[in-house]
């Protein structure tokens, strides 16, 4: 799966989740008439993704895209789109809308460097897992494998993403450091950057605050300390050591995070060095 193309425009639209509705709107200038299916508001907070069982039209303020068969399209403009297919019955598409926040956390954990789409509507190419998870697998499942699927697009198509460098040098700071001072001010000094566009920055390309991501690379640290088997910290001075303020904290953080114990992690872990 690749990313095949991307298209773009200068609205800026916004509005609540919603269905697909009975709206008809006007037909794009060039577009030949078609079977009006309806519209769907995109929250601010949400990526649509739509799938082609026949080919169909998307349109927004300021794109119109076409899907044929086979491919897909990701929406991360926020706003009102509309569908419209030739073919008379049935929908032409299925459809999954993914939280924005998570699809930023997700694209971080990928690639570690703080990434966005680009283009208001970018499409993609659409193999069978992709089709056949939407609207069956879980958002999980669903963004992991379109995330795949652009990544490997992203070592020949370099206008995908758009990426933040003074971020992503904030980004490079706490993931080589998370044992020591994270606090935004340190960060933002450490980066070059004023204490509000971190701020900023951090909700638009990683979809958290500069807080919850330094805990959760923490987190990760942590675990991978823990699954090692060989690291001889107590679970109380590893939490000491990455910040957090107790190890029933700690312990409370990690369990929300993996499911389990930091306690029974390591003992797993042990128990497979033999």
């Amino acid at each position: 799966m690749s990313v095949i193309e991307q298209a773009s425009g200068p609205s800026q639209l916004a509005g609540p989740a919603g269905g697909w509705s009975g709206a008809a709107p006007s037909q794009s200038a060039g577009v030949a008439p078609s079977a009006e299916r309806g519209s769907m508001r995109v929250a601010v907070d949400r990526l649509l993704l739509l799938a082609a069982r026949e080919a169909f039209e998307v349109r927004g303020d300021g794109f119109s895209r076409r899907v044929e068969v086979g491919r897909a399209i990701v929406i991360s403009r926020p706003g009102r789109v509309f569908l419209s297919s030739e073919a008379a019955g049935g929908e032409p598409s299925t459809a999954a809308m993914l939280c924005r926040n998570q699809w930023q956390a997700a694209l971080m954990a990928r690639f570690r460097t703080p990434k966005r789409l680009r283009h208001a509507a970018t499409l993609v190419a659409c193999d069978a897992s992709l089709a056949s998870a939407i609207g069956r697998a879980s958002e999980d499942e669903v963004r992991a494998l379109l995330i795949d699927g652009l990544a490997v697009a992203d070592r020949a198509i370099g206008d995908i993403w758009e990426v933040s460098l003074s971020l992503k040098r904030a980004t490079d700071f706490i993931l080589a450091h998370p044992a020591t001072d994270c606090s935004p001010g340190k960060v933002a000094s450490q980066a070059g950057m004023t204490l509000k566009t971190l701020h900023r920055q951090a909700r638009t390309y990683l979809g958290m605050t500069p807080a919850a991501f330094v805990r959760e690379v923490r987190l990760e640290a942590a675990h991978r300390s823990l699954c090692s088997g060989r690291d001889s910290r107590s679970v109380g001075r590893m939490a000491a050591d990455y910040g957090f303020t107790s190890g029933a904290a700690f312990a409370r953080a990690y369990i929300g995070r993996y499911g389990e114990p930091p306690a029974d992690a390591r003992a797993r872990a042990v128990r497979a060095l033999g």
